[in-house]
């Protein structure tokens, strides 16, 4: 092999190997960009999941308290709340009716 014949090989590897770099470096730079443009998406898709979470948390009391199983619970608690006054009601007036012994019993001495 004369001096000619190794540079002309060395030249074509060297042209071959810049194409093989050059393809590559093409390949990662589209999926860099490809990567890039679904990482926007999913931070687009977190932020809007974030918005909805926080609707639904300001939601959430009014809600819970529409909800029909709490409409129950409110109902009892209406109705233990009536016991709880009526009872209340009925202590007072046993209370004022003995008062009104008492005084009858004082004011008779």
């Amino acid at each position: 092999m004369d001096a000619t014949t190794i540079s002309i090989a060395v030249t074509i590897l060297l042209a071959w190997s810049g194409l093989l770099i050059g393809i590559i470096k093409y390949l990662l730079d589209r999926q860099s960009r490809l990567m890039d443009e679904q990482i926007k998406l999913l931070r687009d898709e977190n932020r809007s999941l974030r918005e909805e979470l926080s609707k639904l948390r300001e939601q959430l009391p009014e809600k819970y308290v529409r909800q029909e199983s709490c409409h129950n619970c409110r109902e009892e608690f209406q109705t233990m709340l009536a016991t709880i006054d009526q009872r209340l009601s009925n202590f007072s007036d046993k209370l004022l009716s003995k008062i009104d012994e008492f005084r009858s019993e004082i004011y008779a001495r």
